[in-house]
C-alpha cells in the first residue's frame, strides 16, 4: 500500500481539514488562532512520516494495524489521563434560621430557564423564600442529593448552621435542632415537578 493511502495517512489529512477550517473561520472573523491549533498541521506532518515508514518496512499486516492504532490512540489516551474529571459545583441550600414548615422545591423544566442563584467559582447558593418555597432548573437527583447534604439556617448575623436530614419512622433524640425530613413528591409524564421536605423539631413532626 502506499503511504498516502494508509489509514494514518487519512487521518492526517483530517485533522488537516480540521485546521483549515479553523483558520478560515478565525480569517474571516478577524480573531487570531490559538495556538493550540498548530498541534494540528504538526500532528499530521508526523504521521504521514510514520505512514511512509511504516510503508518501507513492509511488516506483517498485523503489527502493521497494530502500529497504526498505537499512534492514533495514544494522544487521545494521554489527553483522556491529563484532563481533569469534571466536577459539578457545590449546591448549598439556605433557609432563614427561624423559619419552620413545610420547604417545597419547584422545577421549571423550560430549556431557557434561568435559575436565581449567587455563585462562587465552584458553589451555587439557593435560597428558599419567606413562604419556604424555590423555583430550579437543575438536575433533580443531584438537586435531592444536595438538599440532605448541603441545607443550612441562615441566621441575622450571617453566620449558618446544617440541618441534618432524618427518616420521619427514625427521628432522633435531640430536640433542640430542626430536622428534614422528605414528605411528598410531584411528577408527572416522568418529570419532576415539585419535591415536598418538612422542616422541624423532631417533636413536631412526630405529630
Amino acid at each position: 500500500m502506499k503511504f498516502y493511502r494508509y489509514p494514518l495517512a487519512l487521518v492526517s489529512y483530517a485533522l488537516l481539514a480540521i485546521f483549515v477550517m479553523a483558520f478560515l473561520w478565525n480569517w474571516l472573523g478577524n480573531a487570531s488562532l490559538e495556538t493550540y491549533w498548530y498541534y494540528f498541521p504538526a500532528s499530521a506532518a508526523i504521521y504521514l512520516a510514520l505512514a511512509f515508514i511504516l510503508s518501507r518496512l513492509n511488516l506483517q499486516w498485523e503489527w502493521d494495524v497494530a502500529i497504526q492504532v498505537a499512534f492514533v490512540l495514544a494522544p487521545v489516551l494521554w489527553y483522556v489521563n491529563i484532563k481533569e474529571q469534571y466536577q459539578p459545583p457545590v449546591y448549598m441550600f439556605m433557609v432563614k434560621s427561624g423559619y419552620r414548615g413545610n420547604l417545597d422545591v419547584y422545577f421549571d423544566h423550560g430549556k431557557d430557564a434561568v435559575t436565581n442563584a449567587n455563585s462562587t467559582a465552584d458553589t451555587l447558593y439557593f435560597k428558599f423564600n419567606d413562604n419556604g418555597e424555590i423555583l430550579l432548573n437543575e438536575e433533580v437527583d443531584y438537586v435531592k442529593k444536595s438538599m440532605h447534604e448541603h441545607l443550612y439556617l441562615i441566621f441575622p448575623d450571617k453566620h449558618k448552621e446544617k440541618v441534618s436530614p432524618a427518616n420521619i419512622s427514625a427521628l432522633p433524640s435531640d430536640t433542640t435542632k430542626p430536622v428534614l425530613v422528605d414528605d411528598a413528591v410531584e411528577a408527572e409524564k416522568g418529570k419532576m415537578n415539585v419535591m415536598h421536605y418538612r422542616l422541624d423539631y423532631p417533636q413536631k413532626l412526630k405529630r
